[in-house]
């Protein structure tokens, strides 16, 4: 990758997403995959005539896309305010400041799909947002938590995941609970709302410090959100509320 540029990087990968086909028909079974993120950021640049990360900082929030300003061969200069994700060898050591998704870095750092950076406070800003109607319509808002998929496959919302069952990331209690969704992150990151309570459960982790075959979130969110649950008495919260 050092002898090509940022931008013709991000070319290729734009080109690449409009050229798949469904492996299915619409509405036919569920299959995860940051295609569908990564066209609607496309979509968004095209509607509002530019760039995706100029076009969420005109949205006021704190959190923000990290742009990658350099190749692979020359080291970007390390944020000490942002966990180091994974070693990668030939981004020139530990990622520290810089997306770790390699498809949002090899677009240089903007994706719709990855590279937002923000703390917990920040997080839980647009997170309100979203779901108390403040950047949507009520309506739209609704549709976040409603069931699009077919009865086969994984249950998921316009663009979240909707818990399944006991063996959930979410924990038992959260995944019984009607009007719960959320969103997992590779590295380790989970986000889940709970309509009812109005609580946001985030949880900024990292696995992949040592290596990304580490699988031992795959424990440790279940029983973090179950911890989190029992420590606020949730089924003694109030409503959900919108602004």
């Amino acid at each position: 990758l050092p002898e090509v540029s940022i931008r013709s990087r991000a070319s290729f990968v734009r080109d690449d997403v409009f050229s798949q086909h469904p492996e299915g028909e619409p509405g036919a079974s569920t299959l995860y995959s940051d295609l569908s993120f990564l066209l609607l950021g496309f979509v968004i640049e095209e509607v509002l005539g530019q760039p995706l990360d100029r076009a969420w900082n005109s949205l006021g929030f704190e959190a923000g896309f990290r742009r990658v300003h350099r190749q692979a061969t020359r080291r970007q200069p390390i944020d000490e305010q942002v966990a180091a994700t994974e070693l990668s060898e030939w981004r020139g050591g530990y990622l520290q400041g810089e997306v770790h998704d390699e498809n949002c870095w090899a677009m240089g750092g903007v994706g719709g799909h990855a590279g937002l950076f923000g703390s917990c406070a920040q997080v839980v800003a647009i997170v309100n947002a979203i779901f108390r109607g403040e950047l949507f319509s009520a309506a739209v808002a609704d549709l976040l938590f409603a069931r699009i998929t077919p009865a086969r496959g994984s249950p998921r919302s316009l663009g979240w995941d909707i818990p399944t069952g006991e063996g959930s990331s979410a924990g038992r209690t959260l995944a019984l609970r009607a009007g719960v969704v959320g969103h997992l992150g590779f590295t380790g990151t989970s986000l889940w709302v709970d309509r009812q309570s109005g609580w946001v459960f985030l949880l900024l982790t990292n696995r992949v410090h040592l290596g990304r075959e580490s699988l031992g979130i795959r424990a440790f969110r279940p029983a973090f959100h179950e911890a989190a649950v029992a420590d606020l008495g949730i089924d003694r919260l109030s409503t959900f509320e919108r602004r």
